[in-house]
């Protein structure tokens, strides 16, 4: 079927588009069960909270910097000689208002593009005068530039086999740096080549980026079942309608060629991750609240480890383990804003390269894409609350990542999700509000944390309610069978059990003991509990060997799959975690600075905390034996022998370190506010 010049509405985008074949529709397509990729993916665009892989300009930022007013911001930025490819130049100014309150997410004063000609090899450009934006106080500035090639079209080719009843899958966007900026239309056109010379045209649109509608995605998805069993070269190219005047920016996302039909039986993987859920808040866990009646029924089909142990007590460096399946002192990232270490390896980026589709779904903090989180999926979507009070999205994270996996179906894939919702400040939706409000549980004796822990439990039964809504989505499409689910969380949190509240500045148990439970009907017999400690690093290996994906060598991980799989006994090992915070909150409202780093050093039911401060006197080694004290009240006395053991091993986990400490990522006036909002930020 030929359809010609005929508007299309997908979204809010309007096209003008010819498709041959009845395949060519503007839904978003069933994910490749063996993807062939068409070209490797070499940038990355932003438009609204979803980043993806595709090909087309990269931008480099050339300017952040926070400013007291408008007049203070430079009239001119210096130019990087990276930007040579051409003699033009997008520069993409965008002004947000400091929020020194932390009350509301920081709004954008003024987003604009200058376009800069380089022919002459200018060392700097000037930029927009923002003087009237209306705005006297503090504001912040960052300055993205993207190359312009001065050819008004452009084009990759990529040569594939079509299978049988091959599909062909792709995005095309019009960068959102140059959406509604003057940049004019672009035109997109996929055509084939089946030997010979002669190109068949298989689709061609025009985005314009000047209508009215907002930015956006826009899938397509091209039969290719005509010409299977073929070699073919596909041709994916673009023309700026405007010619030489115009600037707008377009991408492909990711193109990829699969077979309609699932043929591989390697399991999909999704990974959830509670940020802040603690174990002993759970039903699961001995919990006498009902805070977490689905996921309780989850261990009741699944496996579950009752000592799971966090790498870190903060959310970076514990989320980099649970993706690499190293230590921090290995991966890079430890405090701050750090980004990963060029030579760690995370899940989504083995996932993929064996063949899988990978895509996540996070919210509000500290996972920033560019760090190194965000490495390897094809799809990253960050969702931003519309206030800095509530940080967590779960509804609306929860959702989107439902309709990807039923969108998804057709293939193996690694699904990420994350969200902040049982993360302080803890403010449930209003059926919660009364929830464990008279029940009778013993609190912490502070009248403020005792509030805030039931806050907490609130926000628990939030999640509990989209896992199960999660778990209901993969069964409607038809994937129960052949999807493992594991449910965890990067560390717990303090309510008064040792004097401190949230979490950062210590290593007891509520803070470093998280949920693990793997579910796989088929693939993982239950319930099975497993008592012997493990750690958040032996997740990575551990899904990879579940997934018959290579693991690589020098992890610091145990894979746990045959005591998955055949119940064997995890094999014991000592378990690190490290506290980095230099503070330590007493209550909602008080904190007091200490000198980090603190480790938690764990064998068995054996634990020592270990005070390794920078500078200043140390805190008095502690030991635990957790089998008769699992909630830390009685330190034993420690030999000379024992402590000078601890010290060696700590030492030995120190040496380790492979990775440079990588320079801290850009940080956007809204990632700031966010940070603010979690407490990670001053």
């Amino acid at each position: 079927m030929r359809l010609r010049n005929t508007t299309l509405a997908s979204g809010c985008l309007a096209l003008a588009i010819t498709c041959v074949n009845s395949g060519c529709a503007p839904s978003p397509a069933p994910a490749p069960d063996s993807l062939q990729w068409v070209t490797s993916a070499e940038s990355d665009a932003t438009i609204g909270s979803e980043t993806r892989l595709g090909t087309g300009p990269a931008g480099k930022i050339l300017h952040y910097g926070d400013f007291a007013s408008a007049a203070d911001v430079p009239e001119f930025v210096q130019l990087s000689e990276a930007l040579a490819t051409g003699s033009r130049v997008v520069l993409a100014q965008r002004v947000w208002r400091r929020n020194t309150q932390g009350r509301n997410a920081a709004p954008e004063l003024y987003s604009g593009v200058v376009v800069v000609d380089r022919s002459g090899a200018q060392p700097r450009a000037r930029l927009a005068d923002i003087g009237e934006i209306g705005h006297s106080g503090p504001l912040s500035l960052q300055i993205v530039a993207f190359p312009l090639s001065d050819s008004a079209s452009t084009e990759f080719r990529g040569d594939v086999i079509v299978p049988q009843g091959g599909v062909l899958d792709f995005g095309i966007a019009i960068r959102q740096e140059t959406w509604g900026q003057g940049g004019g239309p672009v035109e997109f056109e996929v055509s084939l080549q089946d030997g010979g010379d002669r190109e068949q045209t298989l689709f061609s649109a025009a985005i314009d980026p000047d209508a009215a509608a907002p930015p956006g995605w826009l899938d397509q998805r091209i039969d290719l079942a005509d010409f299977a069993g073929r070699r073919i070269r596909l041709r994916f190219a673009t023309r700026r309608t405007a010619g030489e005047t115009g600037f707008s920016l377009p991408i492909w996302s990711d193109p990829v060629v699969y077979p309609r039909q699932r043929l591989d039986t390697r399991p999909n993987i999704v990974l959830v991750s509670l940020d802040t859920l603690r174990a002993r808040s759970l039903g699961a866990y001995g919990y006498a609240r009902d805070t977490s009646p689905f996921l309780d029924s989850l261990a009741e089909r699944g496996a579950l480890f009752e000592n799971a142990i966090t790498a870190s007590v903060t959310t970076s460096p514990a989320h980099m383990s649970l993706f690499t399946g190293l230590y921090p002192v290995r991966h890079g990232i430890r405090e701050g804003l750090q980004r990963k270490a060029p030579h760690a390896i995370t899940l989504a980026q083995l996932f993929r390269g064996a063949g899988y589709r990978t895509a996540a779904f996070t919210e509000n903090g500290y996972l920033v894409r560019r760090r190194g989180f965000g490495d390897g999926f094809a799809q990253y979507t960050e969702n931003v609350g519309e206030t800095l009070k509530a940080p967590g999205e779960a509804r609306r994270t929860f959702g989107q990542a439902r309709r990807w996996l039923k969108a998804n179906a057709e293939t193996p894939f690694f699904l990420f999700l994350h969200t902040y919702e049982v993360h302080s400040p803890y403010d449930p939706e209003t059926p919660y509000a009364s929830l464990f409000r008279s029940d009778g549980e013993p609190g912490a004796g502070n009248v403020a944390v005792q509030g805030a822990r039931d806050r907490y439990d609130r926000e628990i039964r939030i999640v509990d309610e989209e896992l199960e809504r999660l778990f209901a989505a993969i069964a409607e499409a038809g994937l129960a069978e052949s999807t493992i689910v594991v449910v965890t969380s990067d560390h717990g949190e303090e309510f008064g059990e040792h004097g401190g509240y949230q979490h950062g500045g210590a290593v007891y148990e509520e803070s470093v003991r998280v949920p693990l439970v793997f579910v796989g009907p088929g693939r993982i017999p239950g319930p099975r509990r497993h008592s012997t400690p493990v750690s958040l690093v032996d997740i990575a290996p551990t899904l990879l060997e579940l997934a018959g994906v290579p693991v690589p060598d020098g992890l610091d991980g145990t894979s746990l799959a045959s005591t998955l799989e055949r119940g064997d006994t995890p094999a014991a090992h000592t378990i690190v975690t490290e506290a980095r915070a230099t503070k330590r909150w007493l209550d909602p409202l008080r904190h007091v600075s200490w000198n980090p780093p603190l480790f938690a050093v764990r064998r068995g039911n054996s634990k020592f905390i270990v005070h390794r401060p920078a500078s200043g006197a140390a805190e008095p080694m502690l030991r635990f034996d957790l089998a008769d004290d699992p909630t830390e009240q009685h330190p034993l006395t420690i030999e000379p022998d024992a402590e000078r053991a601890v010290d060696a091993a700590i030492d030995r986990y120190l040496r380790r370190s492979t990775a440079q400490p990588e320079p801290g990522a850009d940080v956007s006036p809204k990632l700031k506010e966010r940070l603010r909002a979690l407490g990670y930020a001053e």
